[in-house]
């Protein structure tokens, strides 16, 4: 990997923990600004006192929920009254899983996860991109586990939904609800997201990536502890698990590399060029996940044509 570009104006979501920590921490260390988000005053100071960072005025925190379209609007506006001429990389990291079948209060056109993992990223980058200049980068992070086909011991589990004709019918989770298969699908959605985004806007380098299987995420946090327990002792069967520290020179790469550079709607893991899953290719699919982003976020101004 080549060497990565310094003083850039950074913005991590869900840098309150887990991998958006550290690698905040790395960035800091790089001599970067970063600006970490989470979702509580109190996370976000113990994660400033984890990072301790040499230069405290370069790190920078801000209070986002990406579960409520008002907190987002409310991040952007702290965003701003920072006061940086440009925002250079933005990473959304922030994501969640959940066992429970719930909505969000803005919307009941898809369930939660969906809302958290896909349309609040979507939300937060369109509200932010005109801060980000040419040449900007915006990255995306899904998981492996969008691909039905993809062999693994979870990949085979609870694909029923994100391989179903009538998906676009299914996503509020009304008829049948499974946390993984959710989960699933608000990570299609995120590899659409990148798709359209990157057409949209090419003068930006907006891509996607997967950073495999990482213990120190904060992810499986709503899960049953013997969910959480299983994943623990059989990381070593998982074919996607990876370093904490494998997983931070990744993020580090895909968002600063000079390799990188014009490099822009492709799907990553272990540092290289991947397909992502075949749905995923599926423009006409992708565009109309995007436009009911815009419905549910009430900005009609990004439609596009189906």
């Amino acid at each position: 990997m080549s060497a990565t570009q310094s003083g850039r104006i950074i913005f991590i979501t869900g840098g309150s923990g887990g991998l958006g920590r550290s690698v905040a921490k790395r960035f800091l260390s790089e001599g970067h600004t970063v600006v970490i988000t989470g979702r509580t005053d109190a996370k976000l100071k113990q994660a400033v006192e984890w990072i301790n960072p040499s230069n405290p005025k370069r790190l920078h925190t801000i209070i986002l929920d990406l579960e409520s379209l008002s907190s987002i609007r409310g991040a952007v506006e702290s965003f701003k009254a920072l006061g940086f001429p440009t925002l250079d990389i933005l990473i959304n990291n922030a994501g969640r899983t959940t066992v429970n079948h719930e909505f969000v209060a803005d919307t009941k056109i898809v369930e939660k996860t969906i809302f958290a993992n896909a349309v609040g990223p979507w939300y937060l980058t369109m509200l932010l991109r005109p801060s980000i200049p040419s040449g900007g980068r915006i990255l995306f992070v899904t998981s492996s586990l969008h691909d039905p086909d993809m062999s693994g011991i979870f990949t085979g589990m609870s694909n029923d939904q994100v391989k179903s004709p009538n998906l676009f019918n299914m996503l509020d989770g009304n008829t049948k609800f499974n946390g993984l298969a959710y989960y699933k699908i608000s990570k299609l959605a995120t590899v659409w997201i990148t798709y359209v985004m990157a057409k949209q806007y090419p003068d930006l380098v907006i891509n996607t990536m997967c950073p495999g299987f990482v213990p120190v995420t904060s992810l499986n946090r709503d899960q049953p502890w013997i969910f959480r327990a299983v994943l623990k002792f059989s990381r070593h069967l998982l074919s996607e698990s990876v370093t904490e520290e494998q997983s931070i020179s990744e993020y580090v790469y895909y968002t600063t590399s000079e390799e990188l550079n014009g490099v822009t709607g492709v799907y990553f893991t272990h540092g290289k060029k991947s397909k992502s899953s075949k749905r995923s290719y599926n423009m006409k699919e992708a565009t109309r996940f995007w436009n009911l982003a815009c419905d549910i976020c009430n900005t009609p101004k990004y439609n596009l044509e189906l």
